[in-house]
């Protein structure tokens, strides 16, 4: 079957186009901070293995690896919850994960969505568990990013009740300018939170928030202690056999 001139341009053109693609994305990948690699794989790779709501999901190994990894992940991690795009990056993207997808023998992972590589983040932080903190805190005084701080509540709450002095630092985050960080400390204090003074006075407070899923988080864990307490009070007052 013959073609003419004009379509043979327009194949040149158009694999000239995805060449172009891949070697923007392959430079942009290059550029980033470096991607670890553990038993022969990539960080990027293990945390595609990652369940962030449920370590039982994760697939085998995939956790340890990045505990393998340790904090020498973090800068990748940091990275991935920053993946804004322009029209013309994620035209690139698009195009390039398509070449991709007729090409398996690139052997070239197709480029991730910014909801995958921030979903990455977020397991790769909760399976570091303690060692990210510090830098999960850094993102939580973000003051001028509001997006890296709705991101640090997020990975706090992930991480759960075992990551020690969250109680506190959210404190201030009740009290952020942004009615989604306020929500989302209240709603970690709802579920995690140690009923101390402190801690109560902030939600009481809280309890009056103009927001309703403030007020509703809040009015919860008020209750929640409320509740635990004067369980405690009736064990106490159980006589002893």
């Amino acid at each position: 079957m013959a073609f003419s001139l004009s379509d043979k341009r327009l194949r040149l053109a158009g694999a000239a186009l995805l060449g172009v693609c891949l070697i923007l994305f392959v430079s942009v990948r290059l550029s980033g901070p470096p991607n670890p690699v553990y038993q022969g794989m990539r960080l990027s790779e293990w945390l595609l293995g990652i369940e962030p709501m449920d370590a039982a999901r994760s697939k085998p190994g995939a956790e340890q690896a990045v505990r393998a990894i340790g904090t020498n992940a973090i800068p990748y991690l940091l990275t991935e919850l920053k993946p804004d795009e322009t029209v013309l990056q994620a035209m690139v993207r698009n195009e390039v994960t398509d070449l991709l997808r007729n090409r398996p023998f690139l052997h070239i992972a197709p480029p991730l969505s910014p909801d995958q590589r921030i979903r990455g983040a977020y397991g790769g932080f909760r399976a570091l568990g303690a060692d990210a903190l510090p830098a999960v805190m850094n993102l939580l005084r973000a003051k001028d990013k509001p997006h890296l701080r709705v991101h640090a509540l997020n990975i706090l709450f992930l991480m759960g009740p075992e990551v020690p002095d969250s109680s506190h630092a959210l404190l201030d985050a009740l009290k952020d300018d942004d009615a989604r960080i306020r929500s989302s400390a209240a709603m970690w204090l709802a579920t995690f939170g140690k009923p101390d003074k402190e801690v109560i006075a902030a939600l009481q407070q809280a309890a009056s928030d103009p927001y309703g899923r403030v007020r509703n988080h809040a009015r919860y864990a008020l209750a929640e202690f409320a509740r635990e307490a004067a369980e405690a009070r009736s064990a106490n007052a159980q006589p002893s056999r």
